[in-house]
């Protein structure tokens, strides 16, 4: 093993096991050490947790998925209401199956971690995807003068955030050991780090792992990726309500197929 790659992994141990250490920077020496070990499996891991899982098709790893209540803002009559919780089946018949009380953390560690450090009171305000669209559609189908929605949000707890960014430091510490472990039987420093990428990404992650036999040969294994929570339509509903030309189902429609894309 090379000494750049050495040193790489020392750094990234003794900065994991430090709790004061930045997860950002750890995981910036991750890409370093998959670039000099040749592991296009740590850059691919390391990258996404660094730079966020937006835009990807493929599923967020468990852990980035966390439990949150839904809330809503609005007026009902002449009274103003705020936070009032509300469950998934509440929401439009459609879109009860997309939006549930789990929220997926697609943002990159950083990002995170500024999420939670600034955040007014112990929870941070998510929105659904496509979720200003949906409001409006919720609102043109209760045809109510009296009652309207203003927003729909999750109201995510810090220590949930907290959690995803420790999650990752935890794997830190195991991809290290995992490797030393491996790095007895591999034939190589780019092997050895492959086989500890997987079985710390065992949890379901996305990554695929360079078999034994040589980089021509690949085999899959599953590893989730995921979509982003704060994604802004390609479409606007508004110009659909304001004609009158497209009904409900149709706008319907049109919006659980923007969530799908998402997924």
């Amino acid at each position: 093993m090379g000494d750049r790659a050495t040193k790489l992994l020392r750094d990234i141990q003794s900065g994991a096991l430090d709790s004061s250490s930045s997860i950002s920077d750890l995981l910036r020496k991750c890409v370093a050490l998959g670039g000099a070990s040749g592991s296009r499996e740590l850059v691919a891991w390391a990258s996404s947790e660094l730079n966020g899982y937006r835009g990807k098709t493929s599923e967020l790893p468990a852990y980035r998925r966390v439990p949150a209540p839904l809330l809503i803002d609005g007026i009902a009559g002449w009274a103003q209401f705020q936070r009032q919780v509300i469950a998934p089946s509440s929401l439009p018949e459609f879109a009860q199956d997309a939006i549930k009380e789990e929220v997926p953390l697609s943002q990159g560690i950083g990002q995170l971690e500024e999420l939670a450090g600034h955040a007014n009171g112990d929870t941070v305000m998510l929105s659904p995807p496509g979720s200003a669209e949906l409001v409006r559609l919720w609102n043109h189908e209760n045809q109510s003068d009296t009652h309207e929605i203003h927003r729909l949000y999750w109201a995510v707890s810090k220590s949930e955030i907290m959690g995803v960014t420790h999650q990752v430091r935890n794997r830190l510490i195991t991809l290290i050991a995992e490797f030393e472990i491996e790095f007895e039987t591999a034939d190589s420093t780019r092997q050895a780090v492959d086989r500890a990428v997987q079985v710390t990404m065992g949890n379901g992650s996305s990554v695929a792992i360079v078999s034994s036999q040589g980089r021509g040969s690949r085999s899959n294994v599953k590893v989730k990726n995921g979509a982003d929570p704060l994604g802004n339509p390609k479409w606007s509903v508004s110009k659909f309500l304001g004609t009158g030309l497209i009904g409900i189902a149709t706008i319907a429609a049109a919006w659980f197929g923007y969530l799908a894309l998402l997924k």
